[in-house]
C-alpha cells in the first residue's frame, strides 16, 4: 500500500512516499510496522521520539510517530509513541534512528529507507488501533478484544430495547383499559411511561393522553384548581395538536379566571401575567383581556408611583426613580406625573455628590436629570451655570499665593504655593535688611579696604534680595495661572455636552 504524503511547508519543497510494507500485531499486543520511505525532494529532518514508556510530554507535537486506540469502555482516545525506531543499512543490519530530529536525505525515485517501528502493547479492548508514520496512516481496526465486547454491546442493547418494547407495549395496554374505564390518572400515568420506554408508540398512545389530559383538566377547573388544570391543558395541547383550538379557549378561560383572582386580591403583577397570556391563547377573549390588563397596569403604576414617593420622602433617589419609571412604564398616563419628580431624584443624587466633591459622579447625576425632559435641560443648564467658577476670579485670590488653590479646593497645592513665596519672601526681606545694614556701614567706612569689603556685601545682599523677589513673584504668577487652569478644567465638568 503506497500512500503520498503532501507536506503542508512549501518551503521543504519535496513529496515524501510512505509503502506500508507490514503492520501487525505481535506478542503482548505489541504493533510492528515496518515502512519502506522514499524521499522525491531536499533532504529534511522528521521529528523522532522513542523509548520504552512509550510516552513523553509533548511528543504529539513534535513526533511523526505514533499510535492511536481508543478504549471501548469509556471512549477515551490515547496516543503513543513508538518504543524503538531502527534505520536498516545497506549491509542488511540496522541501527536506531536518531532523536529528536533525524536527518532524511534524498532518495530519488529508485531508491529509499526501510524501516522498523516497534509500539508499545495496547489493551485488549482498544479498538480503532491505527498507525501513524509522517502524516500517513495504517489501520489495523479492532483488537478481538475489542470486537467481543461491541458485539456483547450491541446484544446487551437488542435485549434491553425489546425488554423496554415489550413493557411499553403492556403499558399501553393498562393505560387503554383504564381509559375505558376512565380512570384517569393512573391510565396517564400508565401512557407517558409507554411514550417514555418507546418513541415509536407516539402516535397511538399521545392521542390517548390527549383524552385524559383533557378529562383531568376538566375536573381540576370544576375543583377551581386552575393552576393545575392549565398544566393539564398544556400537556393535551403538547400530546395532540389537532385540539388546538379548543384547548387554547379552555387553558385561555382558566388564565381569564386566574387573572380576575389576582385583581380581586390585589396582586396586579399576576393579574397582568394572566391577562396577557389569555390574550396570546384566544382572539375571542383579546378585547375583554386587553381592558382588564389597561385597568390592571394602571393599577400597577399607581402603586408603584406611590412606593416611589415614598422612597423620595425617605431619601432613597435611586429607588425612587426605579419605582416612578416603572410606573410610567405600567400605564404611559403617568408619565407627565412622574417627570418631574424623577428629575427632582435625579437633581438630589448630583447635589449629593456635589456635597461629597465628587463631581464626576455629580455631572453624571445632572445630565440624567437633563435626559428627562425639556424642562430638565433648563434646570441643569441653569445649576451647571451656578456651578462653574469664574476662572479670573479665582487667580485673582492667587494673588496671595495659595488663595486660588483654596477657592479650587486644592489645599495641598495652596500650602505648597504659600510656603514658597513665604520662604522667598522672607528671604528677599532678610537680605534687604542686611543691605541696608551693610550700606550704612559702608557710608560710615574710614579706609579704603572696609569701604569696598562692605560695597560688595551690600551688592551680594542686593543680588540676593532681587533673585528672592524675583522667584517670590514667579510663585504669585505661577500659583495665578494654575488657578486659572484648574477653574477652567473644573467647568468642563459643567458643561452641557
Amino acid at each position: 500500500m503506497i500512500l503520498l504524503v503532501a507536506l503542508g511547508d512549501s518551503t521543504w519543497g519535496q513529496d515524501i512516499y510512505v509503502t506500508f510494507e507490514e503492520v501487525r500485531f505481535i506478542a503482548n499486543n505489541r504493533v510492528k510496522a515496518i515502512v519502506f520511505v522514499q524521499n522525491f525532494g531536499a533532504t529534511r529532518y522528521v521529528g523522532a521520539y522513542y523509548g520504552e514508556t512509550g510516552m513523553y510530554p509533548g511528543f504529539e507535537e513534535r513526533c511523526e510517530f505514533s499510535l492511536s486506540y481508543t478504549d471501548v469502555s469509556s471512549g477515551r482516545e490515547t496516543r503513543r509513541m513508538p518504543t524503538s525506531i531502527t534505520v536498516e543499512t545497506i549491509f542488511g543490519g540496522s541501527i536506531p534512528m536518531d532523536i529528536p530530529m533525524y536527518e532524511l536525505p534524498t532518495t530519488g525515485s529508485s531508491s529509499g529507507q526501510r524501516w522498523e517501528v516497534l509500539f508499545p502493547s495496547v489493551p485488549k479492548d482498544a479498538a480503532n488501533v491505527v498507525v501513524w508514520i509522517l502524516g500517513a496512516d495504517y489501520s489495523l481496526g479492532d483488537t478481538p478484544g475489542a470486537s467481543k465486547i461491541k458485539r456483547e454491546r450491541i446484544a446487551a442493547e437488542e435485549k434491553d430495547r425489546k425488554e423496554r418494547r415489550a413493557l411499553a407495549i403492556r403499558l399501553q395496554s393498562e393505560g387503554t383499559s383504564l381509559l375505558k374505564a376512565k380512570q384517569w390518572t393512573g391510565a396517564l400515568e400508565k401512557l407517558r411511561g409507554a411514550v417514555e420506554l418507546d418513541t415509536s408508540l407516539s402516535g397511538k398512545v399521545k392521542p390517548m393522553i390527549a383524552k385524559a389530559s383533557l378529562e383531568i383538566a376538566d375536573s381540576l377547573r370544576l375543583n377551581n384548581d386552575l393552576e393545575g388544570a392549565i398544566g393539564a391543558y398544556t400537556e393535551a395541547l403538547e400530546a395532540d395538536p389537532t385540539q388546538q383550538n379548543t384547548v387554547r379557549l379552555l387553558r385561555a378561560q382558566c388564565f381569564s379566571q386566574l387573572a380576575e383572582r389576582g385583581m380581586r386580591d390585589g396582586n396586579y403583577d399576576l393579574a397582568i401575567k394572566y391577562f396577557s397570556a389569555a390574550c396570546v391563547d384566544n382572539d375571542s377573549l383579546a378585547a375583554y383581556c386587553n381592558a382588564k390588563l389597561v385597568e390592571c397596569r394602571h393599577h400597577k403604576a399607581q402603586e408603584l408611583h406611590d412606593s416611589g414617593m415614598v422612597a423620595f420622602h425617605e431619601g432613597d433617589f435611586q429607588c425612587a426613580i426605579s419605582s416612578l419609571k416603572s410606573a410610567a412604564d405600567q400605564d404611559p398616563t403617568f408619565e407627565p406625573v412622574v417627570v418631574d419628580r424623577v428629575t427632582d431624584c435625579w437633581f438630589q443624587l448630583g447635589e449629593r455628590e456635589i456635597q461629597r466633591r465628587n463631581y464626576r459622579a455629580a455631572r453624571m447625576n445632572f445630565l440624567q436629570a437633563g435626559q428627562v425632559s425639556s424642562i430638565g435641560v433648563e434646570r441643569v443648564d441653569r445649576r451647571f451655570r451656578q456651578l462653574r467658577r469664574s476662572p479670573g476670579v479665582t487667580a485673582a485670590f492667587s494673588l496671595l499665593p495659595g488663595g486660588g488653590q483654596l477657592v479650587n479646593e486644592q489645599p495641598g497645592k495652596a500650602k505648597l504655593h504659600f510656603a514658597a513665596f513665604a520662604v522667598l519672601a522672607g528671604i528677599s526681606i532678610l537680605e534687604l535688611s542686611v543691605a541696608d545694614h551693610q550700606y550704612e556701614k559702608y557710608r560710615k567706612a574710614t579706609d579704603t579696604k572696609s569701604a569696598r569689603e562692605l560695597y560688595q556685601k551690600t551688592e551680594r545682599a542686593w543680588t540676593a534680595c532681587l533673585v528672592g523677589s524675583s522667584a517670590a513673584a514667579l510663585v504669585v504668577s505661577f500659583s495665578m495661572w494654575d488657578a486659572y487652569r484648574s477653574a477652567k478644567r473644573f467647568n468642563k465638568y459643567f458643561e452641557l455636552p
